[in-house]
């Protein structure tokens, strides 16, 4: 049973990035990866709405920096995402109460200040 066991875990196993929220300064950098804050879009691009509010913006990763890079993010260097403010997403579509932007490059991107 322990074989078997052992070797279940060898197929499934995959690395992981842990994500550290906190305890460290940010370095003003618009391009890092950050919580709470996203910074940057591309030049046509507007902060999103949902149901006629400005989205919350819940986190920007710079996919390029990240200390392993999934395979499945390979042709990805920079991600945003954002969140309604008044309902959470609950198995709706991209843009429907949350919004996923994947940039595969940072060149281009301009900083992008949140509404008031």
């Amino acid at each position: 049973m322990k074989s078997r066991l052992d070797e279940l875990r060898r197929k499934l196993a995959r690395k992981a990035i842990v994500l550290d929220v906190g305890g460290f300064k940010p370095s003003g950098d618009p391009y890092e990866s950050y919580f709470g804050r996203v910074s940057v879009a591309r030049p046509d691009e507007r902060w999103p709405e949902h149901a006629g509010k400005p989205m919350l913006a819940l986190c920007q990763i710079n996919v390029q920096a990240l200390p392993f890079r999934p395979p499945r993010l390979d042709d990805i260097a920079f991600l945003t995402i954002f969140i309604a403010q008044d309902d959470l997403p609950d198995d709706t579509t991209n843009g429907d109460g949350w919004l996923l932007r994947a940039y595969k490059s940072i060149e281009g991107l301009r900083t992008f200040d949140p509404p008031n």
